[in-house]
């Protein structure tokens, strides 16, 4: 049993070691201004969506925008990593969606 238990402790710390670090890159960092958008979500539907518009005049839909920061016209400081991922017809507004890393009002 001591022989199971010590196989079992080394078999969790390998696999620890061998574990993927957090990837960093893809990361940018942009004053940007939150924009309200709306899209049609349907025939007869539409729905509102947060935009972050970046310097260069850019649009990224952020799909983890904290409350605080649904703001119109606010500027901010923001960290994005982009997801590569763009909403389908309905569900969004056709901006790539970014995971919003880190946050300040500028």
């Amino acid at each position: 049993m001591k022989n199971l238990t010590l196989a079992f402790l080394f078999a969790q710390i390998f696999l620890i070691s061998c574990s993927k670090k957090s990837d960093l890159s893809g990361l940018i960092s942009e004053t940007a201004t939150i924009s309200s958008t709306k899209f049609s979500c349907g025939p007869t539907c539409t729905a509102e969506a947060w935009l972050l518009v970046v310097d260069n005049n850019i649009s990224y839909e952020p799909v983890n925008l904290p409350d605080a920061y649904k703001i119109s016209n606010l500027t901010v400081r923001v960290t994005l990593k982009k997801t590569g991922l763009i909403s389908n017809n309905w569900q969004g507004t056709g901006e790539e969606q970014v995971e919003v890393i880190d946050i300040i009002k500028k």
